[in-house]
């Protein structure tokens, strides 16, 4: 079993975790019918938000809304189409609050749904699509024009498609524990990211390609190599000015799509998993996260599951039975000592490892 430092090298929000606060980046597939909604229905529906308590973020040249903010305590809810109008996400700010986070996250998605109804629109759930629909479009963007003209590595890889973007959707999980030395224990947090497609898959087909969890493998052949911050690193930073290098080495550099990536409104933000269902699997989820910093701001053991071990996992689903019975021991142990809300995500989630140990 791997050992754990005494409480003098935590970090405050390791010594105490109810002062962590957990945002979300929710993505989900939105349909008419058996066709992706047309802007003109995406700008109806955003417009109809800023009749209530929504305003505008983003518009067109005609000042049709393109994006909506609603402001609240700590942060604000931001609602916008991600790449394409088929793909919706809801963004909320970390809050400490866990019952707070869960009733504005199913409230939200609630009014979402209702309006989304009135115009003939429908959440599918799920990761990834097989194909895209027909009529789909994209939606004005800064970044819109590069991934649209971006280079790609030679060969082309399994998992490349000029317009990957439209095929993916995710759950982003931030946490509000960014400090200078996150930089040291990033190593041992990638040595527990395999646990994110092992357990958290909800995407299996992408353009008629199989895996376990495609979404990774995605964004691991979708930028050229050139572009280093990406995805899992080829080599991990274990220290601020290594991650500056990675960033400024990165060409063309537009913004970090690693899948730990620090943030500037002093978040991590866990960038790997497929979208989820519902609030009771993201919460699995972050609480994997959450005894994940723990644990790595702890940890003397210094085992790191490399990228292709990472990338196995992905494509097959499979792992190692003694890392995965090492690793997940030592966050039980940091899970044990979890404000209660956590705890309780955090067994749901042990008794689907308990399943694939035989337990």
């Amino acid at each position: 079993m791997n050992n754990i430092h005494c409480d003098q090298k935590l970090q405050p929000w390791a010594k105490n975790p109810k002062d962590i606060g957990i945002g979300i980046e929710q993505e989900h597939f939105i349909f008419k019918g058996s066709e992706a909604p047309c802007l003109e229905d995406i700008k109806t529906v955003f417009a109809e938000l800023c009749d209530g308590e929504y305003h505008v973020r983003a518009s067109d040249s005609d000042n049709r809304p393109l994006a909506v903010n609603h402001d609240m305590a700590g942060g604000y809810i931001a609602i916008k189409n991600d790449f394409c109008t088929h793909i919706l996400e809801v963004s909320l700010p970390p809050l400490k609050s866990v019952v707070t986070l869960s009733n504005i996250y199913n409230d939200t998605w609630g009014m979402l749904d209702a309006v989304l109804k009135k115009h003939g629109i429908h959440r599918k759930l799920g990761g990834s699509l097989s194909s895209l629909p027909e009529n789909w479009e994209t939606v004005p963007s800064k970044r819109l024009e590069w991934f649209k003209s971006r280079s790609t590595s030679k060969p082309t890889p399994e998992y490349w498609h000029r317009d990957f973007g439209a095929f993916i959707c995710s759950t982003q999980i931030h946490l509000n524990v960014l400090d200078e030395n996150f930089y040291e224990f990033l190593p041992k947090l990638y040595s527990f990211e395999y646990l994110t497609p092992l357990l958290f898959s909800n995407s299996h087909e992408f353009n008629a390609k199989n895996a376990h969890c495609v979404r990774p493998l995605v964004y691991r052949d979708n930028y050229p190599s050139s572009y280093i911050a990406n995805a899992y690193p080829k080599k991990i930073p274990s220290c601020k000015k290594q991650y500056e290098q990675m960033i400024s080495s990165t060409k063309d550099f537009i913004r970090d799509y690693t899948f730990i990536a620090p943030r500037r409104f002093g978040s991590i933000e866990f960038r790997a998993a497929c979208s989820q269902d519902d609030f009771s699997q993201i919460m699995e989820l972050a609480a994997l996260k959450v005894a994940g910093f723990v644990a790595a701001s702890a940890s003397e053991h210094t085992h790191r599951t490399q990228m292709e071990q990472f990338y196995d996992v992905c494509r097959s689903g499979e792992v190692d039975q003694a890392i995965l019975l090492n690793d997940f021991a030592e966050l039980v142990l940091v899970a044990e000592k979890l404000p209660v809300c956590f705890r309780d995500a955090f067994e749901k989630l042990s008794g689907r490892v308990g399943g694939r140990l035989g337990r």
